[in-house]
């Protein structure tokens, strides 16, 4: 991560703890805050942000957005216990939680064809029911126009 780049050693070459970059003690605090999330929410969770003193929890499926939303009250006073508890204050400011939906991709994979269309059309219809019978005309009709139009493609 280019956060480090810079500050792993000083202009007279001594290291940088990396342990006490800011950044770094941001993650594990907002790592700690995730605990306040039950076991059942957590299969749902993906990842935890904070903007414009917001904290917000990211779901891959919008049941873990309604559970969240549903427990947001005793999610909250778990998140102030080990706020207080981990002493997070200096570390990281927000004044609201939220629960939002990370988009999938959209991109569709192209349906695979199962089998052939091998049907011409040609059958017999044996049916004693006039309605059914009339049925079975239009979909032998649609069949035979379907393979004439393929043919034509």
């Amino acid at each position: 991560m280019h956060y480090f780049k810079s500050d792993f050693k000083r202009a007279d070459m001594q290291t940088v703890n990396i342990f006490n970059h800011p950044k770094l003690k941001e993650a594990q605090a907002i790592r700690e805050l995730t605990k306040a999330l039950d076991n059942d929410l957590e299969k749902y969770f993906l990842y935890a942000t904070t903007t414009n003193n917001k904290f917000i929890f990211w779901f891959n499926h919008q049941i873990g957005v309604l559970e969240f939303n549903s427990r947001k009250k005793q999610i909250t006073s778990k998140m102030r216990e080990i706020y207080k508890n981990k002493r997070l204050k200096n570390i990281l400011y927000f004044t609201s939680i939220e629960a939002k939906l990370k988009n999938k991709s959209l991109k569709q994979e192209p349906k695979k064809q199962i089998a052939k269309d091998i049907s011409s059309g040609n059958f017999q219809i044996n049916c004693k029911n006039k309605q059914l019978e009339k049925i079975f005309k239009n979909i032998q009709k649609a069949i035979k126009e379907n393979n004439i139009k393929a043919q034509n493609v």
